[in-house]
């Protein structure tokens, strides 16, 4: 079904999107065709500086996602500097994505039902570690794959590309890259300059989300920027 004829009911979390809703499930469909066909399961969503509304736009992404269909979708809270995902969609902190890596708690015990039905959301945990050396654990990657056979879709919640140095590692290990741009206060050309940056490390930038305005950018305009 084309994404633009589906009925859409607005999730009510409190993540004020009362206005802007409709133009964030145009946005969902609008990146998945900017993939050119191919099949994009896992996304990590990252912006060129903190502060941009990014956790605010990729939670809003992944609920557009579930939404006229029984596509089940997996929010992973990966800003381990300043995870927010628990407190947008009210849960708890722990366990969450480092408690499982670490061996401290079991898959089922990570992942957390929302208040969205086919939502899920898996919390960052404790946060007091080494995100660099964290994420290029062998059993990140391999968590990443099992977790792609329970769900249609993984959308990570990553740090800031600019201020963080784990960002160039995480955006090689994801189908497609998404990068939210604040409309008031990110200049165009740091936009560009964050993705050359993504693609130069073999990342594969699908999109991105000008936020605060709530537009797709597709790859095709990206010789603009």
């Amino acid at each position: 079904m084309n994404y633009l004829q589906r009925t859409v009911t607005k999730p009510d979390v409190g993540l004020g999107l009362s206005e802007d809703w409709n133009e964030f499930v145009t946005i969902e469909g609008s990146i998945l065709t900017a993939a050119k066909g191919d099949e994009i399961k896992t996304m990590f969503i990252t912006s060129c500086n903190e502060g941009d509304g990014k956790s605010v736009t990729t939670s809003a992404m992944a609920m557009a996602l579930t939404q006229g269909s029984i596509n089940r979708v997996l929010l992973i809270d990966g800003n381990l500097a300043r995870p927010r995902l628990h407190e947008m969609l009210h849960l708890d902190s722990t366990p969450g994505l480092t408690d499982l890596l670490f061996g401290h708690a079991k898959v089922e015990d990570v992942i957390k039902m929302t208040a969205i039905p086919n939502l899920f959301c898996m919390p960052a945990g404790e946060t007091d570690v080494d995100p660099v050396s964290f994420f290029r654990s062998p059993f990140f990657a391999y968590m990443l794959d099992k977790l792609q056979k329970k769900f249609d879709y993984i959308i990570f919640d990553g740090p800031d590309y600019m201020g963080r140095s784990e960002s160039p590692f995480l955006a090689t290990v994801f189908d497609g890259v998404i990068l939210v741009v604040s409309y008031q206060d990110t200049r165009w050309k740091v936009a560009k300059i964050v993705k050359d940056r993504i693609n130069d490390v073999g990342g594969r930038v699908i999109g991105a989300v000008l936020n605060r305005r709530r537009y797709i950018i597709p790859e095709s305009l990206y010789g603009v920027l």
